[in-house]
């Protein structure tokens, strides 16, 4: 699911499937939602008490739309630099580098609130 969130934002707008429309650009994009997809499941499965206790159903809808945008938001900002750094080559450790990385960042936002 994750993966199929990641390329439906990097393809945004394709009317049809043109493989030689993909560049670095929508790579790097498909790369940051794919991590903050994955961060957003790790953050919500540690949080989900928290989630599950709030008051109403909808306010619990609304904590986690409140979850998902922060964590696109770190992704974004954080994320781009980082996969900059690596030379935009992502390994297996590499992403979980980054995953981690925003794990760290997003945490840590969430204890400023």
């Amino acid at each position: 699911m994750a993966m199929g969130e990641a390329l439906a934002v990097a393809l945004e707008g394709a009317d049809t499937f043109d493989p030689t429309a993909i560049d670095e650009r929508t790579v790097q994009i498909a790369t940051l939602t794919f991590a903050a997809e994955l961060v957003f499941l790790q953050i919500a499965g540690e949080a989900g008490q928290s989630l599950a206790a709030a008051p109403s159903p909808a306010m619990a809808v609304q904590r986690e739309a409140d979850l998902r945008a922060l964590v696109r938001e770190v992704a974004d900002l954080m994320g781009t630099s980082i996969l900059q750094a690596a030379g935009n080559v992502v390994t297996p450790q590499g992403m979980a580098n980054l995953v981690s990385q925003l794990v760290g960042a997003v945490e840590a936002e969430m204890e400023s609130w």
